[in-house]
């Protein structure tokens, strides 16, 4: 009688990439090296993507660059660097991000099944959120994943391996809409109970009103 071994389900490889290379013009100051809480605001949104085990955490930085990487050198978090980031968008980042996760994987990593992209200057957005997002990506990874809130869809946002090779053909003046656009059929919404993840800050005015919302959500 041949031994019966349970199945062992592996967890679903996910990487992601902070895209955090602006100048923050309209903020006036860095916005990632921010105070939020006991840590900054970059420190908040890379440990929120460290504690559901996105790996790697790939932070795409430019302006500010050393003071960022000083920052998060405690944390196990990989860096890509973006020298255009006076005059590149979104995108861009982006795209560098997931070079980086395909560099690594070329090097020996594990391959993933995609990336959850967020935006720096989102650290109020609860870890409940990341959670959701995370438990409906290992039902259907072959799909995109926006957290909704009242039928408005934000970020912190999930885009399958599938997806990657037309992002990273895409030169502006194109935009990441024009790659949401083409995936629309394949774009799955997770409902969530916090707007937080439709807000972000682009003033100091913005900031204010975050910190004394959510704290350090």
């Amino acid at each position: 009688m041949k031994p019966h071994f349970k199945p062992v389900k592996t967890p679903l490889a996910v990487a992601s990439v902070v895209a955090a290379a602006g100048d923050s013009r309209r903020m006036g100051r860095p916005k990632p090296l921010l105070p939020w809480g006991k840590t900054t605001v970059i420190e908040a949104i890379v440990d929120k993507l460290l504690r559901v085990r996105t790996d790697p955490c790939v932070c795409v930085v430019g302006h500010r660059q050393h003071a960022l990487q000083a920052a998060l050198c405690q944390r196990s978090v990989y860096f890509a660097y973006n020298k255009h980031y006076a005059t590149q968008g979104l995108l861009a980042s982006y795209q560098l991000g997931i070079e980086a996760i395909l560099s690594q994987e070329r090097e020996g990593g594990r391959l993933h099944a995609g990336v959850l992209l967020a935006l720096v200057d989102q650290p109020h957005v609860p870890l409940t959120v990341f959670q959701q997002l995370l438990e409906a990506i290992e039902r259907h990874p072959q799909d995109l994943h926006f957290p909704s809130f009242r039928r408005r869809r934000g970020h912190p946002f999930y885009l399958p391996r599938a997806c990657w090779p037309t992002l990273l053909a895409l030169r502006e003046p194109a935009t990441m809409r024009d790659v949401l656009a083409h995936y629309d059929s394949q774009t799955r919404y997770v409902e969530v109970d916090d707007e937080a993840i439709l807000l972000d800050m682009d003033t100091p005015q913005d900031y204010e009103r975050l910190l004394a919302r959510f704290g350090a959500a």
